[in-house]
């Protein structure tokens, strides 16, 4: 193991108001509430929520960012949704999960470099602009400027890509469970995995091209990412340069500790080596819980999240209050608590 291997301290530094994060199906019932759709049991809940909410998004007492969620809804309603989202977000947008990614790489392949054992991240690594100003900037302004693209061709393609991987998830969690692999175990392989998949990528790329053919889009992006690994581990001063020392940083108790990869390691871990079956939501939910829980103060998602967060210490471990959509009571307490210093 290199020398710089050692264990490290990670700490984040909040955003001065409570970043508050509604999973896509809260969105979408938040939506048909407005236009009188919602089933009529779940009014009562989601009136209240909806009330909480823009009341404190209005004193700049909260922010709920948009996170990719657009990405999930098609179909006749996305227009409801989308202006949902855009309302209740003030247009206040978090970089994609690839952006916040490697900006987490870099931060703590730099660390690793210099031997530094504390590492911080700033709820600024998340947005692409400080959330506070934003709102300020979309106040003024009186409008809120967003495009939707729609639904093209390459949005079926990303469904039956989806559909492919939840697919192929199952399939795994199936044979990992008859060869009676450990949570443990499992976690240590997901925590590779990203890489080891992008590394093949890359490497089918060249064999391609060696071949004479041309490589698919796939394998393009994975050669250019670990390119720019590679670039930037040397441009850093890592050693020994090249290929053969962003191994050693990836094997080391740094990058372990990469916020994304941990959340998405140790999520993955857990489904692969339960009994329940993958559901076609747990992709995108896994994607998004990992992107948001570093800068969040309140989560709300569906109960099997919920429980999984708790349950392997997601919630403690980054300081996140985590409700499943029928933890009415203790959303309510944490919304009016926020409340109190803008009471009148």
């Amino acid at each position: 193991m290199p020398a710089l291997d050692l264990a490290i301290r990670i700490r984040v530094e909040r955003c001065p108001i409570p970043v508050v994060w509604l999973d896509t199906h809260v969105l979408i019932r938040l939506a048909l509430l407005e236009v009188g759709r919602l089933d009529p049991s779940l009014v009562p809940a989601y009136s209240a929520l909806e009330s909480r909410l823009s009341k404190l998004v209005a004193r700049n007492a909260i922010v709920c960012p948009k996170v990719d969620q657009h990405s999930e809804v098609w179909g006749p309603d996305r227009p409801l949704f989308m202006d949902k989202l855009t309302t209740i977000s003030m247009g206040v947008d978090m970089k994609p999960k690839l952006a916040i990614d490697d900006g987490q790489t870099w931060k703590l392949m730099s660390a690793y470099i210099k031997g530094v054992r504390e590492v911080v991240f700033s709820y600024r690594d998340g947005f692409y602009k400080d959330p506070l100003r934003e709102i300020e900037e979309t106040r003024l302004q009186r409008f809120i400027v967003t495009v939707d693209m729609g639904v093209f061709p390459s949005v079926e393609k990303a469904k039956a890509q989806r559909e492919s991987l939840h697919k192929a998830w199952e399939e795994m969690r199936q044979r990992r469970l008859a060869e009676g692999a450990s949570y443990e175990e499992q976690k240590e392989l997901e925590r590779r995995a990203r890489f080891s998949a992008v590394f093949g990528l890359a490497r089918d790329a060249i064999a391609t091209v060696m071949k004479g053919g041309w490589p698919d889009l796939n394998e393009l992006e994975g050669y250019k990412h670990i390119m720019t690994m590679v670039e930037v581990w040397d441009r850093l001063g890592g050693t020994p340069k090249g290929l053969a020392g962003l191994v050693r940083f990836i094997d080391s108790n740094h990058y372990a500790a990469h916020l994304i990869n941990d959340i998405e390691a140790t999520l993955l871990a857990r489904l692969m080596t339960g009994t329940e079956l993958i559901q076609s939501g747990d992709e995108m939910d896994i994607d998004q819980i990992a992107t948001v829980l570093p800068f969040a103060d309140l989560m709300i998602v569906d109960r099997k999240m919920r429980h999984y967060l708790h349950k392997l210490g997601l919630a403690d471990r980054y300081g996140a209050k985590v409700c499943g959509v029928h933890e009415w009571d203790e959303i309510n307490d944490y919304l009016d608590a926020v409340a109190v210093p803008y009471a009148r």
